[in-house]
């Protein structure tokens, strides 16, 4: 049952971003016999975790899956002629293979992949065998902006209420009002009632490098837009806890991490990666530079609640010849109320 503060958040949101699209889009899997789950009744129910006290542990994950594409030519709807990218059978496996693996080690609740082709890849991933435990029922995916068809997807365990796409959103900077931009991708809203919380979750992949003007323009514009779509939820809803978690192309501290930091007029959010130690704290590395462009930002509420010691950002899934990503992915466990 939706509760009273999020008919009202539904509201708001309705009137503030009328480019918003809902569920209903192409390509959105949310429903276990449409994503092909094998059976077994579906709880609508948050089955109890183990936690400390009267907490219960919500575990995140984010990841830059890099380009992963299904086996099917003509199987991308956004490709401009000539972009789209096909995988080989082999490779298709090998890929599928190594990313589950890595996601099942971090056990995520909720995940949130970029550069996902479409619904039917996000369904492979959630429905293998390395990952039938976790049992990722709820998935979403809307075909973004990026030409090369890659696109924000989500998983998670428990059930999604509402879920949204903003890739037909116009914005500009907040200092820089004459060039309007879209997203490079999209930005994917979730929202979600977790043990009686509402959780909001702001699913990004920013414009990427190399820098000139026009990118570095259009990933702080989007970062400024995603931060300001944060402080639209935390209006309708002070009581939700917020997270905006995925590819920044930004390292901390530079202008689009700071943006959705500090907002326009705060509050700060943190970012998960913060607590690793200085020397692990990377995300990607970029001839021969370790940077941290990948970022797990949390309104204070939630920011207040991380394990810092349930904190992963593991470097073995881009150490060796077999990687399925360039990206490391990050995770996090947050013991809500």
């Amino acid at each position: 049952m939706i509760s009273q503060r999020f008919v009202v958040f539904l509201a708001a949101i309705a009137l503030s971003l009328v480019a918003c699209s809902r569920d209903g889009d192409v390509d959105v899997t949310s429903n276990p016999t449409e994503a092909g789950n094998d059976g077994g009744d579906t709880d609508d129910s948050n089955p109890p975790l183990d936690g400390p006290g009267d907490s219960t542990p919500l575990r995140l994950v984010t990841w830059n899956v890099h380009d992963f594409y299904d086996t099917i030519s003509g199987n991308c709807t956004q490709c401009m002629p000539g972009l789209e990218t096909v995988s080989t059978a082999v490779a298709f496996q090998q890929k599928l293979s190594a990313t589950t693996q890595q996601l099942a080690k971090l056990a995520g609740d909720v995940v949130m992949l970029q550069e996902i082709e479409n619904a039917g890849v996000l369904d492979k991933i959630a429905q293998s065998s390395a990952l039938a435990s976790l049992k990722y029922q709820y998935r979403y995916l809307f075909p973004g902006n990026d030409p090369r068809g890659i696109n924000i997807g989500l998983m998670s365990r428990y059930p999604v209420d509402t879920a949204a796409s903003h890739k037909d959103d116009s914005f500009t900077r907040v200092d820089r009002p004459t060039t309007a931009f879209r997203y490079a991708r999209d930005c994917l809203e979730v929202h979600m009632t977790y043990h009686g919380t509402h959780v909001a979750l702001l699913g990004v992949h920013f414009k990427a490098r190399p820098d000139d003007a026009d990118q570095v323009d259009r990933r702080l514009a989007e970062a400024q837009h995603t931060r300001a779509i944060a402080d639209l939820i935390s209006q309708a809803d002070p009581s939700a806890y917020l997270w905006v978690l995925g590819d920044y192309n930004d390292d901390d501290g530079a202008p689009a991490y700071l943006a959705v930091q500090n907002g326009q007029a705060g509050p700060t959010y943190v970012d998960a990666a913060s607590v690793i130690p200085k020397l692990q704290r990377y995300s990607y590395v970029y001839n021969s530079v370790r940077q941290l462009i990948d970022h797990m930002f949390a309104s204070p509420d939630p920011a207040s609640r991380l394990d810092p010691a349930s904190v992963l950002l593991p470097h073995d899934s881009t150490s060796s010849n077999d990687t399925p990503s360039d990206h490391d992915p990050i995770a996090a466990t947050y013991l809500m109320p």
